[in-house]
Formats: structure tokens, sequence, C-alpha cells
């Protein structure tokens, strides 16, 4: 309101000063009109001087825009003032309009010719003053004199003194009223020190006392008559060279008011040198006239000269200041100047600026052409040079360039060029270049900043633009003052409501649309911050919509209050916050369900936020071992956590704080409430609980899937050692065979030879060798599990009892040796031989271990292995009834990593020439053909324990033995002798012809089937290799089963197949020889089969 005030104030100045001009102008008129009266003459009565003419042209000049009114008043103050003094009013009126449009013509005709306040200061304003007040005074003079006829006054008629009266009020009062308005020559003499003050009032009076004397004095007229008028130019051009328009016009206009009023009462100079009245006054009006205008005119003169000379002076200052300051500049100015001559390539002048902007003292280099070139950044050359190129084509073309010179610091700095031809030869060619270069680097880089400024500015305000135009919020505005309240349109729809709804708006149509559960609290919050309790306004509540629901909505708002702080106004916005509400809503329900869920899942889940657990459900108390939540609530999550795990829980902690991604799965100790530490596998996922970051973590007890995995292990173990021992057995198997075969051709041939030469040393040791070879040979099928098993059911006890004394013999008088068998041992079926070999390999093993003595115990008894098993025995045993075998010793033992090896062929810990490392490889492989179990355990310097479990036999019946049966080597039946050896199959074809048997050879299967077609007679036996090429012999023997029923069949292999030989061995009374056997052995074999089949 202040300034609304003030801007009325302002505006109503003009017309207040116009008013008081016009008064006032009005009461000097009417003043000048009073005094005007003075100076009419008792003959004539005309005044000879009208001073109200000049006033009424000042005035007109210093206000044109209020010509009207102050015509209008001056009409009015004439004519009452004359019909005042004469008491008739028309003739006063008529005779009013004469002098106002003589002063109308004169202020126009004054601003065409002398300008709009003429001052009198220029010959110019001079002529055109007189001129125009000679034109109205002789215009008002014809014009009263019309009136004058027109009124039929034969008195008053058209008079030279009339027209002068006018014009000297014109010429004296308008100079002084225009420069008392504004004149220079006031406010310089307003500004007179003292001094010269007080001597110009003495010279003042000095001249007024001599005007008095010269012109008012009474003297004879004879007395210097002609001379004494013109004496007053003097003092005039005195005063006017001292005291300027204003004393000029002052002076001239008291010197002829006081003459014109001596002369019109009939004394006084003119008086007495004029014929008439009329003539005196018109004399002194001339007079003065001629005075004024004469001393006016001398003075513009002489002042235009003066000015003149002082311009001329002043101009000839500033062109020495200009070259001073030129060369000043030069020096000092920023900018390089330079001339350069284009036709001899020559800079001929440039100024130190261009050196030292370069960071070079003035001339420390010569300025050049090629010079300046090479400091142009080398990106600037070519484009520097088009330019200026471009330039010089155009004449009067202006070069503008910048570009980048490089600095004696070898940095580069900004510079702008600008020049242009100044000469140019006849051929139009430019012949010289001047130019200036101006450090541009700051403003460059101010520019550069200034790019990135605007282009934030830019971007901010299409940000600012654009968040406008997505804000979806209405707006309100409530005038607490006028109750007034103005609601947007959008504030309008969010109702449902177009714009032309609520056309007047108010608190109680406002109360109507909010929910009646949500008034009181609603108003209560906007009266705490119109009272100032609350820093701003913001609250949630509903609204009803124009389809009758109701909508929520965040009203947010800002009060303004006054100097004494009561609110004056509040305003602020709505914002439509049901979605987000029913999101709300909807996020509660599903917390509700996430909590059901969390509660009742079997695996472990806690909350926490800053590392302290929050939350945890019932699964994870149990695995912590927790009764309660608030055993667990509020601890910190690493005290749950092994010491070992802290620093990786600590990373993940800090890890999904920072990135709030979902974390992998960690196995980790946890602890429980005891201490006592679980495996759990762990991860996590971001999530905010009442607000704060934190995360949810699932975990896992893998107490029982450690454990599976570790009972996975020792199964992948076993079962990796088992194919081993697999792969190493059919390696051995298939060695042995060949190895067989070799043995069987020595040890043939050797008895043959034998039986001719009984008493040759060589031949018994070559089978002592041949039948030593047989027993490694046997060791190795037995390993591979290949070897031709007589299995029967026998007891244990009895089956070692024979062997209990050659033991002690074998393991030598410094061991103690001791057997220890439970009573009624259960029977089990394995080979017997087999069995022996087992213990007897043992019982070496353990006298091996024991150089210095010992203990050597072997305990037999019977167990029974249950579901429960698992701790005392491996868990490969299956549940069932066994008899187990205990080998101990006392001696060195073994470490961890050969018991790892123990069982695998060839593997000894033996000097060289010790041991063949066979002897538990064939331990491990009869006791898995006899379907059963060993395991060992050994410590270094605590001995070493072997465990057996052999399976109890289900039939404890021992199979009835065939009554013996004399016979003889020698017989005469026919032989098939199949054989792909051809050395071995030669060697005992001969040996069976010996015998008197008829012997046929084939090499293979094929070979023995197309002799069985040619040959008509009968065969008795088939003697057969299992393992041959083309046809097996188990093959060729189920061929003969068609071919010739009945035939008696022997098989023999150094590489048996159990699946071939044990199905007809020990059902169809198949007989086998296992590779190598002795001769004798197999005449004996081949007797036994013919003589079986007789007496079956």
């Amino acid at each position: 309101m202040g300034n609304a005030s003030m801007r009325t104030i302002k505006s109503s100045l003009p017309r207040a000063q116009d008013a008081l001009f016009i008064v006032g102008a009005s009461l000097i008129y009417l003043v000048a009109l009073r005094f005007g009266i003075c100076f009419i003459s008792g003959q004539e009565e005309i005044a000879g001087f009208w001073p109200a003419a000049g006033v009424l042209v000042s005035a007109l000049l210093l206000r044109p825009k209020l010509r009207l009114v102050l015509l209008t008043a001056a009409l009015i103050c004439n004519t009452g003032l004359v019909w005042f003094i004469t008491g008739k009013f028309l003739p006063s009126l008529a005779y009013s309009f004469p002098n106002l449009v003589q002063c109308w013509i004169a202020a126009w005709t004054i601003s065409r010719l002398a300008g709009p306040h003429p001052t009198m200061s220029t010959l110019r304003e001079v002529v055109g003053t007189a001129a125009a007040a000679l034109i109205a005074g002789g215009l008002g003079a014809f014009l009263g004199a019309l009136v004058a006829m027109i009124l039929g006054d034969a008195a008053t008629r058209f008079s030279l003194v009339w027209m002068f009266s006018d014009t000297l009020s014109i010429l004296f009062l308008v100079p002084i009223a225009m420069a008392l308005s504004g004149s220079v020559d006031q406010l310089a003499t307003a500004r007179m020190s003292w001094k010269r003050g007080a001597r110009k009032i003495v010279l003042g009076a000095a001249i007024a006392t001599a005007l008095v004397l010269a012109l008012f004095v009474p003297i004879e007229p004879e007395i210097g008559a002609e001379i004494r008028p013109f004496l007053i130019v003097l003092p005039l051009l005195w005063i006017a060279a001292e005291m300027g328009t204003v004393g000029v016009a002052s002076a001239s206009g008291l010197g002829a008011s006081l003459t014109i009023y001596q002369t019109a009462r009939g004394f006084g100079l003119f008086a007495f040198t004029a014929g008439s009245q009329s003539n005196a006054i018109l004399r002194a009006q001339l007079f003065w006239a001629a005075s004024f205008i004469t001393t006016m005119a001398i003075t513009a003169i002489y002042r235009e000269m003066s000015i003149a000379r002082e311009q001329q002076g002043l101009a000839e200052v500033a062109l020495r200041l200009n070259e001073e300051r030129s060369q000043m500049a030069l020096e000092s100015t920023s900018d390089a100047l330079f001339d350069w001559n284009l036709t001899t390539r020559e800079i001929v002048f440039i100024s130190p600026r261009y050196f030292t902007m370069l960071g070079y003292e003035p001339g420390e280099f010569e300025p050049s052409e090629e010079s300046f070139r090479s400091r142009v950044h080398p990106e600037d050359v070519e484009v520097c040079q088009q330019a200026f190129a471009t330039a010089l084509a155009v004449e009067g073309s202006l070069f503008e360039h910048e570009c980048r010179l490089r600095t004696k610091q070898g940095g580069w700095i900004w510079v702008q060029i600008r020049g242009r031809a100044v000469e140019r030869d006849a051929e139009g060619k430019a012949s010289r270049f001047i130019g200036m270069m101006l450090d541009v680097t700051r403003r460059k880089n101010a520019e550069a900043e200034r790019s990135l400024l605007e282009n934030e500015l830019r971007l901010n305000k299409e940000r600012l633009e654009l968040a406008t135009k997505g804000v979806n919020d209405g707006i309100w505005d409530w005038d607490l003052r006028t109750g007034e309240v103005f609601w947007s349109p959008r504030w309008k729809q969010m109702l449902g409501y177009d714009e032309s709804a609520f056309q007047q708006p108010s608190v109680e149509v406002f109360n109507q649309l909010l929910h009646p559960d949500d008034i009181d609290h609603t108003w209560a919050a906007q009266l705490d911050h119109m009272e100032g309790r609350t820093p701003f306004y913001e609250i949630e509540f509903r609204m009803k919509h124009k389809d009758g629901s109701y909508r929520w909505i965040l009203s947010r708002g800002l009060a303004i209050y006054d100097g004494n702080g009561k609110a004056m106004r509040i305003a602020g916005s709505h914002s439509d916050i049901t979605k987000r509400k029913l999101a709300e809503q909807a996020l509660q329900e599903s917390e509700e369900r996430f909590r059901q869920v969390v509660e009742g899942a079997p695996e472990g889940m806690y909350i926490h936020t800053d590392g302290l657990f929050q939350y945890i459900n019932p699964a994870g108390l149990s695995m912590f071992e927790a009764k309660d939540p608030s055993q667990i609530s509020g601890q910190s999550v690493l005290e749950r956590v092994h010491p070992d795990n802290h620093s990786q829980v600590s990373d993940r902690i800090r890890e999904m704080r920072e990135m709030r991604k979902a974390m992998p799965f960690l196995e980790v100790k946890l602890l429980r409430l005891d201490g006592t530490a679980f495996d759990a596998e762990v991860t996590s996922v971001p999530f905010t609980f009442e607000g704060r970051d934190g995360a949810l973590v699932f975990f896992h007890d893998l107490t029982e899937r450690k454990q599976a995995e570790q009972e996975m292990r020792k199964l992948e173990e076993q079962f990796r050692q088992a194919q081993k021992m697999e792969a190493v057995g059919r390696l051995a198997g298939g060695i042995a065979h060949d190895f067989n075969n070799l043995l069987m051709i020595i040890h043939s041939y050797a008895e043959m030879m034998l039986e001719s030469q009984p008493e040759s040393a060589g031949l018994n040791e070559i089978l002592k060798a041949a039948e030593r070879g047989a027993s490694l040979t046997g060791q190795m099928l037995a390993f591979s599990r290949k070897q031709f098993r007589s299995p029967s059911v026998l007891n244990l006890d009895a089956a070692l009892g024979e062997a209990t004394k050659m033991l002690e013999r074998l393991i030598g008088e410094d061991i103690e040796f001791q057997v220890v068998s439970a009573d009624s041992l259960w029977a089990i079926k394995a080979d017997p031989a087999q069995i022996v070999q087992v213990v007897m390999n043992l019982c070496v093993n353990a006298r091996d271990a024991m150089p210095q003595g010992g203990k050597l115990t072997i305990t037999m008894n019977n167990v029974s292995a249950g579901e429960d098993c698992s701790e005392k025995y491996p868990s490969n045993v299956p549940p069932a009834h066994y008899v187990q075998i205990i080998v101990k010793d006392t001696g060195v033992g073994m470490s961890k990593e050969v018991m790892e090896h123990m069982f695998e062929p060839f593997y000894t810990t033996k000097p060289v020439g010790k041991g063949t490392g066979l002897g538990l490889s064939t331990v491990y492989g009869i006791v898995k053909q006899s379907d059963g179990y060993i395991w060992g355990e050994s410590e270094p310097g605590r001995g070493t324990s072997f465990t057996i479990l052999l399976p109890r036999a289900v039939d404890s019946t021992a199979a009835p033995a065939h009554a013996a049966i004399e016979h003889s080597r020698c017989g005469t039946e026919t032989l098939l002798v199949v054989e792909d050896e051809s050395v071995l199959r030669k060697s005992m074809s001969r040996y069976l012809r010996s015998l008197g048997y008829s012997v046929l050879e084939a090499e293979n299967g094929s070979d023995a089937a197309s002799m069985l077609t040619k040959h008509p007679g009968d065969i008795h036996v088939l003697i057969t290799d299992v393992v041959m090429p083309k046809m097996n012999g188990y093959e060729l023997s189920k061929m003969l089963d068609v071919m010739r029923p009945g035939i008696k069949k022997i098989f023999m292999s150094g590489y048996t197949d159990d699946a071939i030989v044990k199905h007809d061995a020990t059902e169809s009374g198949v007989s086998f020889l296992q590779k190598p056997f002795s001769l004798t052995m197999l005449a004996h074999e081949l007797r036994t089969t013919i003589e079986r089949a007789e007496v079956g």
C-alpha cells in the first residue's frame, strides 16, 4: 500500500505544480496590469509601458501546455480590473481580447524564431525575440484600434506608443523569466564569492546613480541633450558582461519604466526634447528599445566570439591532451597496436603490449610475419589466413578474428585481432594494414564457464518447466482478512468437478466436503500453524468426491503473518494420495500375510538393521535353541556368528547397506545360545523394516546335510577304491592268464623230461620255479577274484586248526602268538585253502612289522551287525550275521597315507626283495570273493588291527564227499584237446598219447567243430581252454551237447570266468583245471572224470 500511495502522490505532483503556477502567474499578471495603468498619460490615455504583456508571454513560453488556461485567466484578470476601474464591462472585455491575441502571437512567434526558452544569449535569440515583440506589439495596437473603432471610441486609435509599450514589455520581461527559470548565468551569479558580489553592488549603485543623474535630474535641456541618452549604452554593456542577460534586462526595464513614467508626467530628458507628450514617450520607448537590442546584440556577438575562442582553446588543449593520453594509452592499454606494410611484408610498428601479453620483455625478439605465424596455434593457422585474405579482398572490410598464440612459457592465450587495410596501390591491392590485438583469454574462459552455466541454467529451467507441468497438485488460497477463498481447477478436478463448479468457494463448502471424522483434527492442525505453533501446515484427510466416494488428500500450506504475528493469509496445495493410501493398506495386508508365512516357515529367518537383530521367526529361534525372541532381538548379528566368519559376515552387511542387492548363499558357522556351533547356509535380500534399511536373512541348518555329505564322500571314496581295485584286478587277471600258459608249457615239458631223467637236479629246479610262479599267479588271481574257488561249508576253527602249528613256525619264537576262538562259531561258506592263505598273509605282514618282537593275536567270534552299527562298522556293511576274524599286532603301525594304498597290488613299504606288494591285495580279493568285508585300523607306533567279516552260511550241513575211486593214469579213450597256445597243446597231446589215449587236436572252437563233423568215431572227453578266439570253450561245450550228447568235459584256464566255470563245474559235473597244473594232475583228473561218469 505504501508504494501505491507514493505513486499516487508522484502522479498528482505535476497537477499541483501546474495549479500553483496558474495562480502565481495570475497574481503577477494582476500586479503587472495595475502597474501598467500607472504609465497611462493624461492626454492620450495610452500606457507608455505595459508589463502585463511580457508577464503573459513569459507564462505561455514556460507552460505551453497550459496556454488555454493561462489565456482564460488573463482574460478574466484584464476584464475584471478594467471593469473595476471604468465601470464598463463590455468595453473592458472587448479591449482585453487584443492583448490576449498579441501575447499568444508573441509566444508562438518567439518559440519559432528564437526557440522555446530564449535568454537573449545568442544573436539568433536577440533578433528573434525583438522581431516577435515588434510583430506582436504592432498587431496588438492594430487590433486595439479596430476594437475602438467598432465601439465608436474616437479618442482611441492606432498609435506607435501603444505598439512599443507592449514591445518593450516583451523585450525586457521574457529574457528575465527565461533566464530565471534555469539560466546558467543566474546559477553562476549565485555562486559568486562575497568579494566579487560586494564589488558588483558598489558598481551597480554607481551606475544607478549615474543613470538617475543622466536621465532623471531635471536640468536644462540644452546641456548635453543629444549626448546624454547614449551614454547609457556603456554601462549597459558593462552590466551585460558582468551580470548577464538578467542584469541587462532588469536595468533596462527599470530605466525604461522610470524614464517613461517621468516623461508621461512632463519632466525628464525626453520631455524637454520632444514637441508633444506622445512623441516624448515614443522617443523614450525607441531609445530604450534600441539601447536594449543594441546592447544585447553586441553582448551576444561578443559572447559567441568568446565562446568560439574558448572552444578553439579547449580544442587545442584537448588535442594536446589527446596526444598525451594516446601516448599514455599506447603504453598502458591492454591492446597491442601494430602497423604492417603489406608490400614489403615488414611490421613497421608494434606496441610493447604485444611482447608483454606473450610473456616477453618489450623488444626481446624481432617482430615479423614469420615470428607471428610461428606462434599461432596449428589448428588456427589456416582459418586465420582465410579470414585475413577475405578481409583484404574487399575494400573497407573490417578484419576481426580470434586465435590462440603460444606464450614464452609454452602455454596458449586467446587474442582478438581487429584491423583493416588503410592504403591500397594503384591496382587496388592492399598495401598497408593497421590493427590491434587484445588478450581475450579471460573472456574466453568466462564464455566457456558462462556456456556451462547457461547450459546448466537451461537444463534447470527445462527441469523446472517439466516439474511444473508434471505437478498434479491443486492450489488453494485463503485470505483471512476478507474471508476470500480460491481453489484452482486442478483442486476441483481431484474431486471430480469441472472448472465452473464452486463459483463461490468458502470455508463452509470445504467443511461440507471434508469427511466428518476428519474435520476436528484438520482444523486443529491448521489452527496450530496459523497461531505459530508449527512451522508449516501439513495433514492428510478425506474429501468427498462427486461420485460419492472419498479421496485421500495430502494438504500442505504456509501462512503469512503481519507485524503483530497474526496470520493474514494462508495458501498451499492439495495432492491426491488415494493410490498411496490404498497401496499402504495393501502393504499392511501384505505385511500381515508375510508375517504369517514367515512365522510358519520351516527355514530360519531374521531381520536386522545396522547389524542388530530386529525380528526372528520361530524356526530361527529353534535353531539358536532360544525360547523367546527377546533372547535374540537387539543383539548384534556377529554375536551369533562364529569368530572365524566375522569378517565375511561384516563384509556382507556393509555390502548390503551400500549396494542394496541380494547376497548369494554363504556357508558359515552360527552359535547357539549355549555357545555350540552349527553349520548353516545363509542368504539375504534388502529389506526395509519400520522405515530403516536392513536385510531379510534366510538361514538353514546344514548339520544333517553335512552328515549326509560326509557319508556320501565315504561311500564315494569306497566306490572309487572298489573301482580302482577292480581295474587293477582285471590287469592282474589278464597278466596271470598269459603267465599261466607259459608256466604250463615249462612245467609240462620239464615233467615229461623228468620221467626219463629222474635224477636230473636241473629239471627239479625248473619244476620248483614253475610251482613258485604258479603260486604267484594264484595270488594275483585271488586278488582279481578270478581264481577258481571250491567253496564249501566249513567251521573256521577246524579249518585254521591244522594251520596254527605252521603259523607258529612261520612267525618265529620272539613274537608272542595267541589264538582266541569263541565257542560254537557259526559255519561259513568259503574255500578252506583261501581262508588259510588270508590268515597266513596277515600274520606274515604282522611279523614283518615287529622286527624286535611283539604280540600277535587272532580273535574269532560271532557278531550281528544291526541298523545302529554305523559307529562300530563301516557304512557299507549291511545288517547281517557274521563270523569276525581280528588279526592284531603291536608293531610299528601304518600312517594314514600308507593305509589309503595298502590294498593296492604291488604297493609295498618293504625294502626291495622283501615283498611283492600282493599280500594284502590277495587278502582283499579273497575276502571280497567270499562276500566278506575287510578294513584296517592303525597309527604309527601303536600297532595294526585288521578286521574281517565273513557271512554266516545259510546251510550249515557239509556236502557229502564222493567215494574214492581207484584208477590208473592210462586209458584208451578218444580225446579232443582244444588249446589256442600251440606249444602247450602239443605237449599235452604228446603226454596223453604216451598214456594210451587217442588224441585229436584243435586250435580253437571253430576248428574243433569242423573236426567233429569229419571224425565219425566216438569222442569220449573234451579237454578245452575256456578263453579262446573265434569260439570260446563254453560255446564249444554247448555245441557238443547238441552234436555229441553225453561227451565229458574238462575246462582249463589261467584266467577263468566264474559265471562260466562255476555254473558247469558245480552243477553239471564239469571238471576244471586251474593253470598251471601238472601233467600228472591232468591224467588224474581225466581218469576221475571218465570213471565218475561210469559210476554215475
